[in-house]
């Protein structure tokens, strides 16, 4: 019986020990492209974007049914992160290497979020997390183009920042 009890709380000791390892890993990669001397590198967890202020976003868009409710930290604070010199664009880079162009000035023009939410739980792969950029379609006329729905990148995996 004691050997029973032993494996359990080793089993459940693994576990919190592999929780814990997934939320030190990198989850995103801010690279800087602005600085013609040498390029800047950022990695990030999960830890560090949870750390940053969270905005909330209700909003729909052409992937999801309804209004959900998207939070994470403003695009714009995270880019912020790395201090670009004289950036203009954004690459929105997937996991899977799916990538788009982003004028940098939708960051302030718009709510744009890096969503790590969904009413009020973390994206998973299949839903398109750990982290999905959003924009609040619902809340500019504007934002419901084809141009827009392209940077609803999901999965994404790095930001580069370029002039």
């Amino acid at each position: 019986m004691l050997g029973q009890a032993a494996k359990a709380i080793a089993t459940s000791a693994a576990l919190i020990f592999s929780a814990a390892m997934v939320q030190a890993d990198t989850v995103l990669t801010l690279v800087d492209h602005t600085n013609q001397v040498q390029t800047e590198t950022m990695e990030m967890t999960m830890d560090e974007l949870l750390a940053l202020p969270q905005t909330e976003v209700v909003t729909g868009n052409e992937y999801v049914d309804g209004t959900p409710r998207f939070s994470g930290p403003l695009l714009r604070d995270v880019v912020a992160l790395i201090q670009p010199s004289g950036a203009t664009t954004v690459k929105l880079v997937a996991l899977n290497d799916y990538s788009a162009d982003a004028p940098l000035i939708e960051a302030d023009q718009y709510e744009v979020i890096l969503a790590i939410k969904k009413d009020g739980e973390f994206l998973s792969r299949r839903d398109k997390g750990p982290i999905w950029v959003i924009y609040p379609m619902d809340d500019y006329a504007e934002l419901n183009d084809p141009n827009f729905n392209n940077r609803l990148v999901w999965q994404l995996a790095k930001l580069e920042l370029t002039k």
